[in-house]
């Protein structure tokens, strides 16, 4: 089902505004057409209708070097964007006033309003130079000599000037005109009779050029009485001819300059063209072409006064109800490529007429505004009984209804136009009959339906006409044998139509064709009279039924296909089914949350399409009369809405200028088309059941959609082909490493990885002189696409290297102008240079940092040199301690500079707070704490004894710094008998603890959810309260007073003795001897320096800290094993302790020291030098 589905449509044909202005040329060869469009010149190509496009040789320009594929083969330009680029552009300001081609058909012309002359090559279309064109208002006309070099420019500031185009330099100035130019030209032989002629409003004047300077010679005031539209010389320079809007054609001579013939024309001449002379005419002879006020083109023999030919018909029909006299015909030009005459009319057409016998032969439509509705018919078949001699091949057309009264046939092949003539308003709407292909209807402003026939020179005749509404008629459809319209008065109508009323024309003709020629059989003979409308009057149809329909206008009438049923939409949010046969009421489908646009019935299911200005497209069941499914995907309101490839696909447009192909079964959009100018597009038409898609909207724009879905697929089938092939062959060469020549394949086929691979390659085979001849050897295409390559590599650290690689060796092989010359590298060069800077600082950043390798080695070095030193050795007996040399050792570990400790005291703020709201904790404890001092100082001899006969009897291991950049790691040492004795101490601590105070698995005393230390009595002997102290577990408070803290603050809340969150008390202060969590505890929890901190950094039996295990970075290598700390002085700062000093010598003075004094002796790890 998926493989019969149209999933993508291209552009055919791409018809929008060309011709907006009043000038236009054709080129010398005849294949081009140049249209005045304002702000531009657009070029159209004669044969086809579409955008001129350039040649190859002619699209050379910088933008081709971004082509980087190694087939060359050249994307299609689609007609969409063939007309952007088949133009001169101008700015907004700068629209063009005036062109013109030159003689020799090399050089174009044009003058701009900001008063500048251009000069362009052609057909190569490039600008060759500018310059002021020195008059003060826009320039009106140009005309250029037979020799292609000299320019003449006519302006509104009453002066005209002479131009070397060779030296951009004005040579002549004319002046004393008098008025604006209307026309201007050369003299054919300058050599001769350097003359200059002009018609200036209704005054032909004549300058004689002379070297550096220019005289009016003549000035004919009195020869036309209205303005000179024309003034031409023949080819041999003998005679001038001027035509104006006074009706008057006057023949001059030109040496003399004197009037030989006035003639009188009959109608204002908007253009003339003198013709060759022909083999039979006498020299004398003066056979001109003209065109004007009534529309025919006429042949004069000026000479004579006499005319020869005229059109039957008018070429371009006059405007109805003009009175005024307005031109039909603004301008003729002769192309004798052509052999025709190329009119231009006041509707913005040009049309095509040979010359001879003044026939038209083309014709296009340089501007249709408003496209309203579009339908597909044909040419008539002919019968199975006729010869096939006479048998004309069908032709495709195009019906368009525009704003403008006549309906515009268009044949698909070159979009060559017709014009069809019967409507006295603008035409609204149209419908094809859905058997007969050359039958289709139109309404109107006017109130009226007209029924068309299509004849063989694919132009149409009115065959029937239906009036009777009361109001414009906005919408019909055909049926087999019946005619709906429906109108702005709210009312449908049904009129009968049979094939008598479609075939009485063509029954007359042959009736005709018998009266003059019974026996003939010739096609010629039979085409001339289909194609005429002479003395044809169109049949009346009757209406058979009318009905009230809606509440508001109808917008849209759709007949199902065998005709029992009509449905009809309109703006009051409803859709009406009726019957067929007496517009009875069927039903009303409601569902639409505003007006709705569009219906369609499907050729094949009984369901009905609509789409609405909410921007949802209905499906409706016709039996039930219920909305099966609504389709969702536009942005704006769904104008119009018809069904493709036998019901199963749909295709809407939209107020947004989108089209969309739909897919009816899975309800999903399958291709999404955008050539319209987001504008309305309101014409929406289907042949050949998809093939052919036509839209139209306000961008004046008619576009021809093809099925292209069979060509995409076998293109894509043929280029996976072509893809596998060409990746099996880079395989095969890099298996044999043939990397030269995979590069080349893995570049073409646009594979950055295999690319990259081949590169690796290259370089480990060769090296960086075997890449550098291979870069060299690529084409500039091909570099370009390897440099888009090295801007995504130089963006991941991983390939900058090679990206790197290859731009040192571009830059090294090839010159600046040669890389200008490669596609991409201009525009990659800042992504290069922004991301290859970041490279070099990472580098640079990583060189740096690769000093920390050999810092960390010597640190190696150190920790073995730690490990073959004897410290126990070395600290084992006094006597033996002085004779180290501590330089020596400072020299051999390099331990790191201890910082100069000058800042102040951390709390000195804070202990100056407790002195003050503390006092009468220290008037009340000064005697307890002088016993405490003085009981110290008695007893340190005996403990200095003790600590020595511990040293002697410490076994345990030596601590080993395992790793440095975590600051230190301690293995857990072996316990000594004095360690068992601190454990028995701190049970009898936790024996008279509080009952209310539980212990953790580290020791650390807690009475609730904030407190960690415990509130005790001190219950044992110094040496236990030691003991406990060196644990540091904070089981033992110490507490003279023998009275008990409080639970959560105690009697000394900030200073009390045992406070659990005091200050400087024994509690929590900050200075306390038992504080929770204070800094200087001896029992604090937390405490930095305290005695007994569980987590301090320089208490003495923290938990997390044992000054035994202390690293390098201390600089306490010295430190015996076993030193108690309680005899370093308070407010000493380990780290600033000298290595080698004997801790034992370290005088205790607690009394002295401040809360804050008492610090963490093991400072953070510090960042190496």
């Amino acid at each position: 089902m998926s493989a019969k589905l149209r999933l993508k449509y291209n552009v055919e044909k791409h018809c929008p505004a060309f011709f907006v202005g009043s000038k236009f040329q054709v080129s010398k060869d005849g294949k081009e057409l140049l249209c005045d469009n304002i702000t531009n010149i657009a070029i159209v190509d004669v044969s086809t209708g579409q955008a001129a496009k350039k040649s190859s040789s002619q699209s050379g320009d910088a933008n081709s070097k971004e082509v980087v594929a190694l087939h060359q083969e050249e994307d299609e330009e689609g007609p969409e964007d063939a007309f952007k680029n088949a133009r001169i552009e101008m700015d907004e300001a700068d629209g063009v006033t005036a062109f013109k081609l030159s003689p020799d058909g090399s050089r174009l012309i044009l003058a701009t309003k900001n008063l500048l002359l251009k000069l362009y090559s052609w057909p190569e279309r490039t600008l060759l130079k500018q310059f002021r064109s020195y008059h003060r208002a826009h320039i009106t006309c140009l005309d250029w000599d037979l020799s292609s070099t000299l320019v003449v420019s006519g302006s509104t500031d009453q002066t005209a000037r002479v131009w070397d185009t060779r030296r951009s330099c004005s040579t002549h100035s004319l002046r004393d005109a008098g008025g604006v130019f209307g026309c201007v030209t050369f003299h054919p032989n300058l050599q001769k009779r350097p003359y200059v002629y002009a018609g200036v409003m209704s005054v032909l004047c004549v300058w004689r050029l002379s070297a550096g300077s220019s005289e009016l010679v003549h000035k004919f005031d009195s020869a036309h009485f209205m303005n000179i539209t024309c003034v031409e010389a023949t080819r041999d320079g003998k005679h001038i001819v001027s035509c104006g809007l006074d009706r008057v054609t006057i023949l001059w001579q030109a040496a003399p300059m004197q009037q030989l013939k006035v003639v009188m024309v009959g109608q204002a001449v908007g253009g003339a063209v003198i013709l060759p002379k022909g083999p039979d005419d006498v020299p004398e002879a003066v056979s001109v072409v003209l065109g004007g006020e009534t529309g025919h083109l006429s042949i004069w023999r000026v000479d004579l006064g006499k005319e020869m030919f005229r059109t039957t018909k008018p070429l371009v029909e006059p405007i109805a109800g003009d009175n005024r006299g307005n031109l039909c015909i603004t301008g003729l030009v002769h192309c004798p490529a052509l052999q025709s005459v190329v009119v231009s009319s006041y509707d913005n057409n040009i049309l095509f007429v040979e010359t001879e016998q003044l026939k038209l032969w083309k014709m296009f439509c340089g501007y249709n505004e408003q496209v309203l509705a579009t339908v597909f018919v044909s040419t008539p078949p002919m019968k199975k009984e006729e010869s096939s001699e006479d048998q004309v091949a069908q032709e495709s057309l195009l019906a368009v209804a525009t704003n403008s009264p006549q309906l515009r046939v268009y044949r698909t092949v070159d979009m060559s136009c017709r014009l069809l003539h019967g409507h006295s308003d603008g035409v609204l709407a149209l419908a094809k009959h859905p058997h007969l292909s050359d039958v289709f209807a139109s309404s109107s402003r006017d109130q009226t339906v007209r029924v068309w026939r299509c004849t063989y020179d694919f132009s149409a005749v009115c065959v029937a006409v239906a009036s009777g509404h009361s109001h414009r008629v906005a919408t019909i459809a055909l049926g087999m044998d019946m005619l709906i319209s429906g109108s702005k008065d709210t009312c449908i109508k049904r009129w009968l139509l049979s094939e008598e009323k479609l075939t009485i024309v063509k029954k007359e003709l042959l009736e005709d064709q018998k009266k003059k020629k019974k026996t003939s059989t010739n096609p010629d003979v039979k085409k001339e009279l289909l194609s005429s409308t002479n003395a044809m009057t169109p049949n009346s149809l009757m209406c058979g039924a009318t009905q009230v329909g809606h509440e508001k206008d109808i917008n849209c009438i759709s007949v199902s296909p065998k005709d029992r049923l009509i449905a009809t939409a309109s703006e009051d949010r409803s859709i009406k089914i009726w019957s067929g046969q007496n517009l009875a009421l069927e039903g009303t489908l409601r569902g639409h949350k505003r007006g709705v646009w569009s219906v369609q019935f499907s050729p094949v299911d009984k369901l009905l399409a609509s789409s609405s200005a909410d921007g949802s497209i209905g499906l409706w069941l016709l039996e039930s009369l219920t909305l099966a499914k609504t389709l969702s995907g536009h942005e704006c309101g769904v104008l119009n809405v018809a069904w493709l490839n036998k019901g199963l696909q749909l295709v809407s447009t939209s107020a947004s200028g989108i089209v969309k192909i739909w897919e009816v079964k899975t309800s999903t959009c399958l291709d999404t088309l955008s050539a319209h100018d987001e504008q309305r597009v309101w014409a929406l038409d289907v042949m050949q059941d998809g093939e052919l898609v036509v839209t139209g909207g306000e961008d004046s724009k008619i576009i021809l959609w093809r099925d292209v879905t069979q060509t995409v697929l076998l293109q894509q089938a043929q280029e996976k082909q072509r893809i596998y092939s060409e990746e099996q062959t880079l395989a095969n060469l890099m298996r044999e490493q043939r990397w030269a020549e995979a590069l080349v394949y893995a570049l073409k086929l646009d594979q950055p990885f295999n690319c990259l691979k081949v590169i690796r390659g290259l370089l480990k085979a060769s090296g960086r002189l075997g890449l550098g001849k291979v870069l060299v050897s690529l084409e500039p295409h091909q570099l370009g696409a390897l440099i888009k390559f090295v801007a995504k590599w130089n963006t991941r650290a991983a390939t900058c290297t090679y990206a790197q690689e290859i731009v040192y060796l571009l830059l090294s092989t090839r010159t600046p102008e040669e890389l200008d010359e490669v596609p991409f590298w201009t525009s990659s060069l800042a992504a290069l240079s922004s991301y290859s800077s970041r490279h070099y600082t990472r580098a640079a950043a990583l060189h740096q940092s690769s000093g920390i390798l050999d810092y960390c080695a010597s640190l190696v070095s150190m920790t073995r040199a730690i490990e073959q030193i004897d410290i126990t050795h070395g600290l084992g007996a006094e006597e033996e301690e002085d004779e180290i040399d501590d330089q020596a050792m400072l020299n051999l570990l390099q331990p790191i500079k201890p910082e100069e400790n000058d800042r102040d005291k951390d709390s000195s703020s804070e202990s100056s707070d407790s002195e003050d709201q503390d006092g009468s904790f220290k008037s009340a404890h000064s005697d307890s704490d002088e016993s405490m001092a003085s009981d110290d100082d008695n007893k340190s001899s005996s403990r200095k004894a003790e600590v020595k006969t511990k040293k002697k009897k410490k076994t345990s291991k030596t601590e080993t710094v395992e790793d440095l950049d975590a600051g230190y790691v301690q293995e857990e040492p072996i316990h000594s008998e004095g360690e068992e004795e601190d454990e028995e101490g701190e049970e009898e601590g936790s024996e008279i603890a509080n009952s209310d105070v539980s212990m953790d698995d580290e020791g650390v005393g807690s009475e609730d959810d904030e407190g960690e230390g415990t509130d005790g009595d001190y219950a044992g002997s110094d040496d236990e309260f030691k003991r406990g102290m060196s644990r540091g577990r904070g089981q033992t408070n110490y507490s003279r007073s023998g009275s008990r803290g409080g639970d959560r603050g105690g009697r000394f809340s900030r200073g009390g003795l045992d406070g659990d969150r005091g200050r400087g008390g024994f509690g929590r202060g900050r200075g306390g001897f038992g504080g929770d969590r204070g800094r200087g505890g001896f029992g604090g929890g937390r405490g930095r320096g305290g005695f007994g901190g569980d987590r301090g950094r320089g208490g003495f039996g923290g938990v997390g800290v044992d000054l035994v295990k202390i690293g390098v970075e201390v600089g306490l290598v010295e430190v015996e094993a076993g030193v108690d700390l309680v005899e370093i002085e308070a407010g000493v700062d380990l780290v600033e302790i000298e290595a080698g000093v004997d801790l034992e010598e370290v005088e205790v003075d607690l009394e002295g020291a401040e809360d804050e004094d008492i610090v963490a002796g093991v400072p953070a790890m510090r960042d190496p030098p």
